[in-house]
């Protein structure tokens, strides 16, 4: 689903494959992407060498800036079993700012926590005013909104930008709510490219096809999962207690470097 005219959001993708459907190498320029795994999992590769695999309950975001290459495959599984996701691309600021979505930096600190309703009671959102909001079943039917208007599986609903709230009478679904501020600012988008401008954009592709200004890496990299992933991924698959082990000895060689410094 295109959103071009409600800022921030530009588009909104519920996406499921259990082959090899998925998305080999290709750019991002300007643009947040955000994408929560519900089923399954999925590996992801990027020119800067960064690679993993996401699996269900995974949230991740990417910022792609002055533009980023990467892919996106399903891992397919024995059993046939499927992967599924949603996946939100959000504008840009052109203000450079430095958000917390998750932990400490910069002196801000930010805890995330999941919200559950339980069946036949009624859960309210306070909608901010100059917000664009949408709502997306994921699963049921009869979402009851504002006591009179319903929503069914796969369906969406979008809320004015008027300060307005959502009283939703909770029966067995799930839904995802989804705002941002609305952007003051000119908006071109080609594909998964956005910026200000057509010209920026035809730029950028010159920039990649040359393999100049931010894509140096391309004259080396090639991508090692756009041939398709399966369950025996090895080197991919890192655990948890893997990973913050790699975490925290980078931490440590980075603080035995400022001491001699």
């Amino acid at each position: 689903m295109h959103m071009r005219k409600f800022t921030p959001s530009l588009l909104f993708d519920h996406f499921s494959t259990s082959g090899q459907g998925g998305f080999p190498e290709h750019l991002h320029l300007g643009q947040e992407t955000i994408k929560l795994f519900v089923k399954g999992a999925f590996a992801h590769e990027n020119f800067t060498g960064s690679r993993g695999v996401l699996r269900e309950g995974a949230l991740q975001f990417m910022t792609a800036g002055r533009g980023t290459v990467h892919s996106e495959m399903p891992v397919i599984h024995k059993d046939g079993s499927k992967n599924v996701g949603l996946q939100l691309w959000i504008a840009q600021d052109g203000k450079l700012k430095v958000r917390v979505i998750y932990g400490e930096t910069y002196g801000v600190k930010l805890d995330v926590e999941l919200a559950y309703t339980p069946l036949g009671l009624h859960f309210r959102q306070q909608v901010p005013r100059d917000f664009n909001f949408f709502l997306y079943v994921l699963e049921g039917n009869n979402l009851v909104l504002q006591k009179k208007n319903k929503a069914s599986q796969s369906e969406n609903v979008f809320f004015h930008a008027d300060g307005d709230f959502s009283a939703t009478e909770m029966r067995e679904l799930e839904f995802v709510l989804i705002g941002g501020q609305i952007l003051d600012q000119k908006v071109v988008q080609h594909r998964p490219f956005l910026a200000t401008s057509a010209e920026r954009i035809q730029q950028v592709f010159y920039d990649y096809r040359l393999a100049q200004n931010g894509f140096e890496r391309l004259r080396t990299w090639k991508t090692s999962i756009s041939g398709g992933v399966t369950d025996d991924i090895n080197k991919l698959c890192g655990s948890l207690e893997a990973r913050e082990k790699e975490r925290q000895e980078f931490l440590a060689r980075k603080g035995s470097v400022a001491d001699e410094l």
